[in-house]
């Protein structure tokens, strides 16, 4: 029996997870597919939408087998840490044949060589990315400058803008490193690019445009700001379904309908009140023990607190030129 893993999130489950868990099985030829998932809170900070249980069910729904938690201390990390921890538990499960995951580019020779390029990390392209680094860019932007210019006549700078191509590298980095024998395989992610906001009239769209459209579901969150200015004005909340009905496979539409308002939306201003008073009893040596948290962010975090409205404000607050907004939400 040969099996493939998927590294995922699911928040929540839409047709594209489907089109993923599909493809994966017939490019890898494998009978079975395992899944590595985030739990209540995801890779860029902040709860999941709704339930790891929940999303965990719609995925054993739509074809995985089996279905395992990435901790909240791997599943919040940067993008290294969390691929590196998600191959690792795949790699010791001792059953795992191959890696399928998705990616903007679709071209695994690219994004392999730029695994190998960062995994050695030659004395030149070291150099650049210090020199950037001390210029004052976030890491994911020097990273990106100094590719672009130690290897000026390849475009694998612009791969970098993109999110499942960075994942994608990561997981090929992880690889590497872990000298695993689970062979990698990408495909090209269809439909709605990561970030897109509107429905897609391909029936594929995109985590962030189904979240916003849960979100303007739960009217009482909407004054946290959680959702894009004017993204769903023209929806009656009772037809939210009714525009997700072509989104999401039917076996999750059911699901998505029993849980509503029950154990969903949840989103990140509903831990607003209990982080400012988790804040307001610490100083900035209590925070530095926490991972992410540097000195500087751990000052600004205690200097502002008079300011703190509600968490998201509080992060966007946070944030400067070298302190990302994902790597606030983390930390």
């Amino acid at each position: 029996m040969k099996i493939v893993g998927l590294i995922t999130e699911y928040n929540p489950f839409h047709n594209g997870h489907l089109y993923h868990i599909q493809q994966a099985k017939r490019t890898t030829g494998a009978d079975a597919v395992i899944v590595v998932m985030s739990g209540d809170y995801v890779q860029r900070g902040v709860p999941a939408v709704m339930p790891k249980r929940l999303r965990a069910e719609s995925a054993l729904e739509c074809g995985a087998s089996a279905v395992f938690e990435l901790p909240v201390c791997h599943s919040t990390g940067s993008a290294e840490l969390f691929a590196e921890s998600a191959v690792a538990l795949l790699d010791q499960l001792q059953i795992v044949d191959s890696l399928c995951f998705g990616s903007e580019c679709g071209d695994l020779d690219a994004l392999s060589e730029i695994a190998d390029l960062l995994c050695q990390e030659p004395k030149d392209y070291r150099s650049l990315l210090k020199k950037h680094l001390r210029n004052g860019l976030s890491f994911p932007c020097a990273r990106r400058k100094a590719l672009k210019e130690y290897l000026p006549e390849k475009n694998f700078a612009a791969l970098l803008d993109e999110p499942n191509n960075i994942l994608g590298i990561e997981y090929l980095k992880a690889i590497r490193k872990l000298k695993s024998t689970i062979k990698p395989y990408t495909i090209l992610r269809k439909g709605a690019r990561y970030h897109d906001q509107e429905l897609s009239t391909e029936n594929l769209s995109s985590a962030s445009a189904i979240r916003s459209l849960l979100s303007y579901s739960g009217s009482s969150l909407r004054k946290y700001d959680d959702l894009p200015k004017g993204a769903f004005d023209d929806t009656a909340p009772f037809n939210i379904f009714g525009e997700l009905e072509s989104q999401v496979p039917q076996c999750c539409l059911k699901l998505l309908k029993d849980c509503h308002k029950v154990s969903y939306p949840i989103y990140q201003n509903d831990f607003s009140l209990i982080l400012k008073y988790k804040l307001l009893n610490k100083y900035p040596e209590n925070l530095l023990r926490y991972m992410d948290v540097s000195e500087e962010l751990a000052n600004r975090i205690c200097s502002r607190l008079n300011y703190f409205f509600n968490y998201k404000q509080f992060c966007d607050l946070l944030k400067t030129r070298e302190l990302t907004q994902t790597r606030i939400n983390r930390a």
